[in-house]
């Protein structure tokens, strides 16, 4: 019988550990790089996979938010479609629902409402504006 020394067990067991654990997920590790570097396009993409790994974890759902917010807040006004800001919302709700209880997370769908209630009163399109202007007061009442 071979006995195997106490540090060489400990370090093989870590990285068993590690390998079964998949080492944590690097989508969340670039995407919060892609975030800092104000590379929000890469940060939603790095967060969406993270999230399809491990959708019920709540620090990716909320980077995800983050992301998105950043994203529509800082593209030119010619780059952001009513349309665009539509689809991030379909997307996005579900997501931060489980959140919403946060602050922070009201306040960024409250962002992106607010940008499509604005879209939606440009256009002439008032009962939309007033749906969305609703929504964002029972989100954010304040």
């Amino acid at each position: 019988m071979t006995i195997i020394p106490r540090p060489i067990l400990i370090v093989g067991l870590a990285v068993s550990i590690a390998f079964l654990g998949g080492c944590g997920d690097g989508n969340i590790r670039k995407a919060r790089r892609s975030l800092k570097e104000k590379n929000f396009s890469q940060a939603v993409h790095y967060y969406k996979l993270a999230l399809d790994k491990d959708p019920e974890n709540r620090s990716v759902r909320y980077g995800l938010v983050e992301a998105y917010t950043a994203q529509l807040t800082n593209s030119s006004a010619d780059q952001v479609t009513t349309e665009t800001v539509e689809n991030v919302m379909l997307e996005l709700r579900p997501i931060a629902e489980p959140l919403m209880t946060d602050a922070n997370v009201r306040r960024y769908i409250s962002m992106i409402y607010q940008m499509m209630a604005r879209d939606y009163a440009e256009q002439g399109l008032d009962d939309k504006a007033a749906e969305t202007w609703l929504e964002i007061t029972r989100i954010e009442p304040s």
